[in-house]
C-alpha cells in the first residue's frame, strides 16, 4: 500500500500577480557599486550598461543562473537628471548609450530577468527624478522596456502618503499587463507600518536599515528580525516576503565564516537572495557559498514558511525553519546553529532536536549542508555534538524519514525506507520496532541476481516500445511513451528503462546466479535522436534490433546496426508486427525477410544472428489489449544468448547518468547504469560537469532500496539537492576519475556505409559516452605499423591527410596506404570523457530524408587534452608533417653555377626561411638556395656540381644570349616560332603542422 504526501502551501497574494512564489534570487548593484558615475576615471566599475552586461555574462557563465539567481537589477543613479519631453524617464546617455530597452533585451537573451529602480518621492536617494506625479507613466515605461522586477525606494517622500501611493503604483504595474515583481521599501520609512496594507500589495518589502559591508551590520539585521519575529515571520509566504537586504558575501567586510552565517540565516528567514558583489573578482570559496545547492534549496522551499530564532544562550543561537516534506502535523526542518562569540576557540554545541521543536517520533535524517556531513537518523531525544567556529554557523537539514509499506498477496510484509516521496501514515505501521526490521531487510541478500542490459534499437515506429512493454514486469518512470510521469518530465522520446526477471539459464548459473534480470534500454528510433541512441548503446551487454517485418531494414535500422558493430558483440534480431501480414502469407514473408536480413549481416560481426518473429502489440498501439505473439519464444532466445558479462569491481566507480530529477525536500535523483566499479550509500561521488562532490544518500534498483551497486547495475542514486537541469545526461564518478576535455587524439577508421568525403578541417558531431559535441577534425596517418598500445606514440612521425581514407578500397598500387589513421578532434565546447570510451563521428545535421548513413568514422581515444590552450602547450610534440612542393623557373644565369630563380616563393613570404634548402632542376642537377635576391621574392640558387652543357644551352636559348650588337640589339635571339621549355626549379620539403617553429625540413 502506497500513500502520497500532500503538501500544504499558503495562498498566493502580492498583487495577485502569481510571481515570487519562492524568494527572488538575483544580483543588485547598490551595496557593492553604490552611485559611482565616474566612467572617465573608473570605466569598469561605474554604473553603466557595460557593468550590468558584464555581471549578466558572469551570472550565466559561472553557474549562478543555473543555481537560481535569475534577476539582474539596476539600482539608483542609472537615470538622466531630466525626464524627456514626454515626461518619461530616460537613462544617462553617456553611461547607457544603447538605452534601457536594449539592456533589458540583452538580459532576456541570456535567460535572465531585468530589474529597475525608482523612488516614491520627488527624487531618488541619489538625487535623480522620483516617481511622484508620474506613477502611471513610469509603470507603462517599465512595461515597455520589458522590466521584470521593480524596486521602489522611499527617499524624499512623506511616509504618511505611502499607504496610498505604493498600492496605487502597484495597481498601475498590474494594469500594464506585464508581470513585474514589486519590491517595496515602504515599511522601512514608517514608524508603525500597517502590514495589513503592505502584504497584499508587495511581493517583498524592506523592514529595516540598509545593509553595510560589515559583520556588525549583518548581526544588527539578524537581531532585528529575531527581536520582531512574532510580528514579521507570519507575514512571509509564497508571493510575499520580508527582505532583510542584500547578500554581501564576497566583498570586503565579512570573513569566510561570517559569510556562511549570512547565507545560512537568510536561508532560514526565507529571505530574497540578492547578491551585491563583483562577480568578476569574487574568490572561489565565497562563490561556493552563494552557489551551495542544499542551502539554496532550503531558502527556496515551496512551503515558504519563515524561520525563527528558538534558542539564545551563551553566544549560541539556534534558528529553525519548517520545510518540506511534511507528514501529518510533522514538518521537516532546516536548523542553523550560530556561534555569536568572537573569541579564538570553536564552541562545542549539543543539539537535542526535541528541545528546539523537532518532535517527530521516528526522527530525522540530519545532514550538514555546508560541509555535506551526514549525521544519520536522529530522534527527538538524541543528542548530536557540533563544533561551530566563532562568528560562524552550521546549517542542517532535518528531513522526516518517510516510511513506505509494500505488501503483495501471499507475500510477507516488506518494510523499507524510501527517499522517493511515498509514505505511509504512522497509524498504519505494524506494532514492531521498525528500525530493527529495516536494518535487516533493506538490502536484498536472499537471491543472487545477475543484471543483464539489453539495448532495444530500431527504426521509429518499428514497435520497440510496445515490445519492451510486453516483456517487462517492472517499469521505471523513464519508460514507455505513454507513461504519465515520462510525459510530465518530457522524456517520451528519450531512453526508456524497464525490466523483468527469469530463472537463470545454465551458462549463467555457473557464475553462482540463480536468477537473471533483463534490463531493457529502449533507445529512441527518431533519426534526430541518434546521439541518444549512441549514448544508450554504450551501457548495454547485448543488443536487440527490432525490424518491421513489412518494411525491413530502413535507414535508422542500418545506423543502429553500425552502432551495434562498434559498441556491442551480441545481437538478436526481432521481426515485429507479424500480425499485419495475412496468415496465409506469413511463412513466405518471414522467410523472405529473414533471408534478406541475414544477407545484410553476413559481412558483419553479427553474421548468423538469430531471428525471432513476434507481434508485440497485435492491432497496433491503440488497439484493445490482446495477448502478444511470440513473446515466450523471444524470452527463451534471450536466455539462450545471455552470458555473464565482465563485472570488474576493482576499477574506480563510473556511472552513466541518463535521467536526472529532483524530489522536493529529499534530494536529486540520478538514474543510470554503473559502467565500472562499485558505490555504496554514504560514499562521496563527483559530478565532473558541475565540479562538485555529493554524498550518496540512498539508492534504488527498480524501486527496491539497495546499499551497494556494481558494474552493470541499473540504479537510481539520490544525493543532496542540486538543480537537475544542470545534468540532463553525463557521468558521475569517483573523485578525479573524469577530467574536462577540450580535445582528443584518436585512432580512427572510416565507416564504409558513409558515402561522402570526410575531409580535414570539416566539422563533425563527435559522440563520446553520453556526450555529443561539435568538433573540427584533422586527419593524419602512417604507413608503418606502430605499437597498438592505448597511448599515442609521440616518437613516431605522421603524414598529414586531406581526408580520412577507406583503406579497404585501396588497391596494391596506391601511392599511400596508411596502416594507422588518426584524428585530432578539437571540441567547440569542453566535455567530460569517461575512461574506455569509444569515439563516433557523425554528420547529424544531414537531412534525415536523404536515406544515407550519417555515421562517418569510429575510433578510440589515445590522448585526452585537458588544457584549454592545448594547441600551444600539448600539440607541439605531435609530429605531423605536410609534404610541400614549390616550383619556380630560372630567370637567368648569374655566374658560374649560380642561377636567379623567380616564382619559387611568394613576394610576401619570408624568403630567408628557405635559405639552405635543397632544390632540383628539371634538367636533373641538384642545387641549394644560397640567398635571397632583391625584394621581389627571387632567390639565388647555387648548383652544387655545376651545370650540364645541355642546361647551359637551354638557359642561353631562353635568355636569347646576352651578347649585344649594334644599336644595343641582342644577337642570336630565338625566332618567334621557336618554343623552348623553361628550366624549372623544384623545392620539396616537409612542414610540421603543430610546430611553433616555422621551419621547413628536408630528408
Amino acid at each position: 500500500m502506497m500513500m502520497m504526501v500532500v503538501l500544504w502551501t499558503r495562498q498566493t497574494c502580492g498583487l495577485d500577480n502569481g510571481l515570487a512564489l519562492t524568494p527572488p534570487m538575483g544580483w543588485l548593484a547598490w551595496e557593492r557599486f553604490r552611485c559611482n558615475i565616474d566612467c572617465d576615471n573608473d570605466p569598469d566599475n561605474c554604473i553603466s550598461e557595460h557593468l550590468f552586461m558584464k555581471m549578466a555574462d558572469h551570472i550565466v557563465s559561472d553557474g549562478y543562473l543555473a543555481a537560481g539567481y535569475d534577476v539582474v537589477s539596476l539600482d539608483d543613479c542609472w537615470m538622466s537628471h531630466q525626464r524627456d519631453n514626454n515626461g518619461r524617464l530616460q537613462p544617462d546617455p553617456q553611461r547607457f548609450p544603447s538605452g534601457i530597452k536594449a539592456l533589458s533585451d540583452y538580459m532576456h537573451s541570456k535567460g535572465l530577468k531585468f530589474g529597475i529602480y525608482e523612488d516614491y518621492g520627488n527624487f531618488t536617494c541619489g538625487g535623480y527624478p522620483g516617481i511622484l506625479g508620474h506613477l502611471e507613466t513610469d509603470a507603462q515605461t517599465f512595461a515597455d522596456w520589458g522590466v521584470d522586477y521593480v524596486k521602489l525606494d522611499g527617499c524624499y517622500a512623506n511616509p504618511d502618503d505611502m499607504d496610498q501611493g505604493y498600492p496605487m503604483f502597484g495597481q498601475y504595474l498590474n494594469e500594464t499587463g506585464r508581470p513585474m515583481v514589486y519590491s517595496c521599501s515602504w515599511p522601512d520609512y514608517q514608524q508603525n507600518p500597517n502590514y495589513n496594507l503592505i502584504v497584499p500589495v508587495c511581493n517583498l518589502w524592506r523592514n529595516y536599515a540598509d545593509i553595510q559591508d560589515s559583520w556588525a551590520s549583518v548581526t544588527d539585521i539578524m537581531d532585528h528580525y529575531a527581536d520582531n519575529q512574532d510580528q514579521l515571520s507570519p507575514l512571509a509566504g509564497p508571493g510575499h516576503w520580508n527582505d532583510p537586504d542584500m547578500l554581501i558575501i564576497g566583498n570586503f567586510g565579512l570573513s569566510y565564516e561570517q559569510s556562511r552565517t549570512q547565507m545560512a540565516v537568510w536561508a532560514v528567514l526565507a529571505a530574497p537572495l540578492l547578491m551585491s558583489v563583483d562577480l568578476r573578482t569574487i574568490r572561489p570559496e565565497y562563490r561556493d557559498i552563494l552557489l551551495n545547492p542544499a542551502v539554496i534549496a532550503v531558502n527556496q522551499d515551496p512551503l515558504g514558511i519563515q524561520g525563527t530564532r528558538v534558542s539564545k544562550a551563551n553566544n549560541i543561537e539556534i534558528w529553525t525553519r519548517p520545510i518540506s516534506p511534511v507528514e501529518g502535523d510533522d514538518h521537516s526542518f532546516a536548523v542553523a546553529i550560530l556561534n555569536r562569540g568572537e573569541g579564538g576557540t570553536p564552541a562545542d554545541v549539543e543539539l537535542e532536536p526535541g528541545k528546539v521543536g523537532l518532535n517527530a517520533v521516528n526522527g530525522y535524517n540530519m545532514t550538514d549542508l555546508f560541509d555535506n556531513v551526514a549525521h544519520g537518523v536522529v530522534k527527538p531525544t538524541d543528542t548530536i555534538t557540533l563544533q561551530v567556529n566563532p562568528s560562524a554557523a552550521s546549517i542542517l537539514s532535518a528531513l522526516l524519514l518517510a516510511l513506505a509499506l509494500e505488501s503483495l498477496p501471499g507475500d510477507p510484509l516488506e518494510i523499507h525506507i524510501s527517499v522517493y516521496g511515498s509514505v505511509t501514515p504512522q497509524s498504519e505501521l505494524p506494532a514492531v520496532d521498525v528500525w530493527n526490521w529495516c536494518e535487516e531487510i533493506l538490502y536484498m541478500m536472499a537471491t543472487k541476481i545477475l543484471n543483464f542490459n539489453i539495448g532495444v534499437l530500431g527504426h521509429v515506429d518499428s514497435g520497440k516500445t510496445s515490445l519492451a512493454k510486453s516483456l517487462s514486469t517492472v517499469a521505471s518512470t523513464a519508460c514507455f511513451d505513454k507513461n504519465p510521469q515520462s510525459k510530465e518530465r518530457g522524456i517520451t522520446i528519450d531512453l526508456g528503462f524497464s525490466s523483468f526477471v527469469v530463472d537463470a539459464p545454465d551458462q549463467v548459473k555457473t557464475g553462482g546466479y540463480n536468477q537473471l534480470q533483463f534490463t531493457l534500454v529502449d533507445c529512441p528510433g527518431h533519426a534526430s535522436l541518434i546521439r541518444t541512441i549512441i549514448g544508450g548503446a554504450q551501457i548495454i551487454d547485448a543488443m536487440m534490433l527490432v525490424v518491421d517485418v513489412i518494411k525491413g531494414i530502413q535507414t535508422q535500422t542500418a545506423e543502429c546496426l553500425v552502432i551495434g558493430e562498434i559498441l556491442c558483440d551480441h545481437l538478436l534480431i526481432v521481426l515485429n508486427k507479424i500480425d499485419l501480414v495475412p496468415k496465409e502469407k506469413q511463412t513466405q514473408v518471414i522467410e523472405k525477410m529473414t533471408k534478406r536480413i541475414l544477407m545484410t549481416l553476413q559481412h558483419t560481426k553479427f553474421a548468423g544472428a538469430k531471428v525471432i518473429v513476434v507481434a508485440a502489440k497485435p492491432g497496433g498501439p491503440d488497439a484493445l489489449e490482446v495477448e502478444s505473439v511470440g513473446i515466450q519464444k523471444l524470452i527463451d532466445s534471450m536466455k539462450e544468448f545471455s552470458y555473464i558479462p565482465k563485472r570488474d569491481q576493482s576499477n574506480p566507480f563510473l556511472f552513466a547518468v541518463d535521467h536526472c530529477f529532483s524530489i522536493r525536500g529529499q534530494g536529486t535523483v540520478m538514474t543510470g547504469t554503473v559502467l565500472q566499479g562499485t558505490v555504496s550509500v554514504n560514499d562521496t561521488v563527483e559530478i565532473p560537469a558541475l565540479k562538485v562532490t555529493k554524498k550518496v544518500k540512498s539508492m534504488q534498483m527498480f524501486r527496491q532500496p539497495v546499499e551497494r551497486v556494481s558494474q552493470g547495475d541499473r540504479v537510481g542514486i539520490c544525493v543532496t539537492q542540486f538543480d537537475p537541469k544542470q545534468l540532463e545526461r553525463g557521468v558521475v564518478c569517483a573523485s578525479g576519475l573524469v577530467q574536462t576535455s577540450y580535445g582528443v587524439l584518436a585512432e580512427v577508421e572510416r565507416i564504409s556505409y558513409y558515402k561522402l568525403p570526410i575531409e580535414t578541417k570539416a566539422k563533425f558531431h563527435v559522440s563520446l559516452g553520453h556526450e555529443t559535441v561539435m568538433a573540427r577534425v584533422t586527419f593524419f596517418g602512417t604507413e608503418v605499423t606502430v605499437s597498438t598500445s592505448e597511448k599515442f606514440d609521440y616518437e613516431h612521425t605522421y603524414k598529414y591527410q586531406q581526408e580520412l581514407i577507406d583503406v579497404t578500397k585501396l588497391d596494391d598500387e596506391a601511392a599511400y596506404k596508411p596502416a594507422h589513421q588518426y584524428a585530432l578532434l578539437e571540441f567547440e565546447k569542453p566535455i567530460q570523457i569517461p575512461p574506455n570510451t569509444a569515439v563516433i563521428g557523425s554528420k547529424l545535421d544531414m537531412d534525415i530524408n536523404t536515406k544515407m548513413c550519417r555515421l562517418a568514422f569510429r575510433g578510440t581515444p589515445m590522448e585526452i587534452f585537458t588544457e584549454k590552450n592545448f594547441r600551444e602547450t600539448q600539440l607541439e610534440k605531435v609530429r605531423v608533417y605536410k609534404d610541400k612542393n614549390k616550383e619556380g623557373v630560372v630567370e637567368r644565369v648569374a655566374g658560374e653555377g649560380e642561377l636567379i630563380v623567380k616564382n619559387l616563393i611568394k613576394k610576401d613570404t619570408n624568403a630567408q626561411l628557405f635559405v639552405g634548402l635543397k632544390v632540383k632542376l628539371s634538367t636533373g642537377e641538384d642545387g641549394v638556395i644560397d640567398s635571397t635576391f632583391g625584394q621581389g621574392g627571387k632567390v639565388k640558387v647555387r648548383v652544387t656540381s655545376g651545370l650540364q652543357d645541355a642546361t647551359k644551352v637551354a638557359l642561353q636559348r631562353l635568355s636569347g644570349g646576352k651578347k649585344k650588337g649594334k644599336a644595343g640589339q641582342q644577337e642570336n635571339q630565338p625566332k618567334p616560332t621557336e618554343n623552348y621549355e623553361p628550366v624549372k626549379i623544384v623545392l620539396h620539403f616537409k612542414k610540421y603542422m603543430f610546430s611553433s617553429v616555422k621551419k621547413m625540413v628536408q630528408t
